[in-house]
């Protein structure tokens, strides 16, 4: 089975990041690990489906204690804190444990994925053509950091687009219910902020993402390398041109980052307003119905947790979008690195001849 194919150093439109994306996934849900990892991850998906179905069942025992207050019905809000407390009795180790096998899964995927990048990168002196050939910067940094971003980041998305998928189903279904007119509006409202957000801020988050982290790896080498020939230097009184050097790789990391910054903020100002906003909607819309007597408190919070946590769902791009660029700037980082060595190495089936016999589970 060939895992990395050749592919041509070129800007990324959207299918050709899918494609970078399934080439460095796919191999590993492929592999002789797969029994063990699938296993995993159809335990954390069940465990997402049993969360999510218990936050949908607290957004509505939350109402029902309100309208049990509201009332001042005693016998109803004991009977109502009783089903609270039984759901977050479920609630608290359900989400323990899904955090637990989520991290284990993500370093069974680590190792198993620096096992094949150590494999490409000594293979047929990969590692010599790469620095003096390709320019592939920090290779040293992609093997020991982006691959364990990527597992992680790979991971945590995927969680939390399994969660927004059955909450989206469970709390439209509440909604729908409630009032027609206010899941129409939020429809209308997330896509029009999903677009404005892709839009203005997708491709120079990407790009600045990916520049931030070559230019932290270089200023890291610059200091391993004087580490390394601290004696040299030391000797040939090398020390202020090692100095000039380290400060100007700082600037450069500094300078980046100061852009990276203010676009951050610029997304913080969208992702902030469009939260608030999706606080405050389903008070405007629901009010007059409230004041009518046409609906209870309990019922207005309950619509209002729909109304969120469906935003968050739908808005999943908005709100996870400074995460997504990071992430889709390290896959570009770990393909570029995967080509370049697999460029000096016949097509083959790859098998991991480096292995890591202390890692075992």
């Amino acid at each position: 089975m060939e895992i990395f194919a050749i592919v041509e150093f070129k800007p990324m439109s959207r299918s050709s990041r899918w494609q970078q994306f399934w080439r460095i996934t796919q191999p590993y849900w492929v592999s002789t690990e797969r029994s063990e990892a699938i296993r995993l991850l159809v335990l954390l998906i069940l465990l997402s489906m049993g969360s999510s179905g218990c936050l949908i069942l607290e957004t509505l025992q939350r109402g029902e204690l309100l309208s049990a207050l509201a009332a001042r019905n005693s016998d109803r809000f004991i009977q109502a804190m009783i089903g609270f407390v039984v759901i977050i009795l479920f609630s608290v180790p359900l989400l323990s444990f899904r955090g637990y096998l989520q991290d284990k899964l993500s370093l069974y995927w680590r190792r198993w994925l620096t096992e094949q990048f150590c494999h490409l990168y000594f293979d047929h002196h990969a590692f010599y053509h790469i620095n003096s050939q390709f320019g592939i910067d920090n290779p040293d940094q992609r093997v020991a950091e982006d691959i364990r971003n990527f597992t992680q980041q790979a991971l945590n998305l995927s969680v939390i687009l399994c969660d927004s998928v059955i909450q989206l189903i469970g709390f439209v279904a509440v909604l729908w219910l409630i009032s027609k007119l206010l899941l129409a509006v939020l429809l209308v409202y997330v896509i029009v902020v999903t677009v404005l957000t892709s839009a203005i801020f997708g491709q120079v988050l990407i790009n600045l993402n990916a520049e931030q982290l070559k230019r932290e790896a270089d200023f890291r080498f610059g200091l391993v390398r004087i580490r390394e020939n601290a004696e040299s230097i030391a000797f040939y009184q090398g020390q202020g041109h090692e100095l000039s050097q380290v400060q100007q790789r700082f600037s450069s990391v500094y300078r980046n980052f100061n852009r990276l910054i203010r676009w951050q903020f610029n997304l913080m100002i969208f992702q902030n307003g469009y939260q608030y906003l999706t606080f405050v909607l389903p008070f405007i819309v629901l009010a007059p119905r409230l004041f009518a007597g046409e609906l209870e408190i309990g019922v207005i919070s309950q619509s209002q947790a729909a109304f969120e946590r469906i935003g968050l769902a739908l808005g999943l791009v908005i709100t996870q979008f400074d995460q997504l660029s990071a992430f889709v700037a390290g896959i570009d980082r770990l393909d570029q690195l995967a080509t370049s060595a697999r460029s000096h190495s016949p097509l083959s089936p790859l098998s991991p001849l480096i292995s890591f016999p202390c890692c075992t589970t």
